[in-house]
């Protein structure tokens, strides 16, 4: 009797090991409806809203003053790009179009992650993430 319980104990603790070790697709999709994903942190009404808000998000989380790249940010209404990678790749490489990129994404009804994935790489380029 003593080992037929072991036996079952073994098998439910690897069954419960199992569950808990895999990762289901939605832990690892951004979704803009995670309550710990803000999709909406800065507005892209006008570029002077977008600015302070900007602000706003750095004082809010000490991060760096962003004067200097938010000098630079101009609306670039020619812009395509055709999935979030475009929108990053832009980023990393011109921060200033991070404007254009929120933009173009509302405009034309792209996902809303798009907008926080550039965001994230324009953060990145005037200071670091590293906590």
């Amino acid at each position: 009797m003593n080992t037929k319980i072991y036996k079952l104990s073994i098998v439910l603790l690897c069954a419960l090991m199992t569950s808990c070790s895999q990762v289901s697709n939605s832990d690892t999709t951004l979704s803009c409806k995670s309550s710990e994903i803000n999709c909406y942190r800065f507005s892209y009404d006008t570029i002077d809203k977008f600015k302070s808000s900007v602000y706003e998000h750095s004082n809010e989380w000490g991060l760096l003053n962003p004067e200097n790249v938010l000098s630079a940010i101009y609306l670039d209404t020619l812009l395509t790009i055709e999935n979030s990678g475009d929108a990053v790749k832009l980023i990393e490489s011109n921060p200033k179009m991070i404007f254009s990129i929120g933009q173009h994404v509302e405009s034309h009804n792209k996902p809303r992650e798009w907008i926080f994935l550039s965001e994230q790489a324009f953060i990145r380029s005037w200071n670091s993430l590293k906590r």
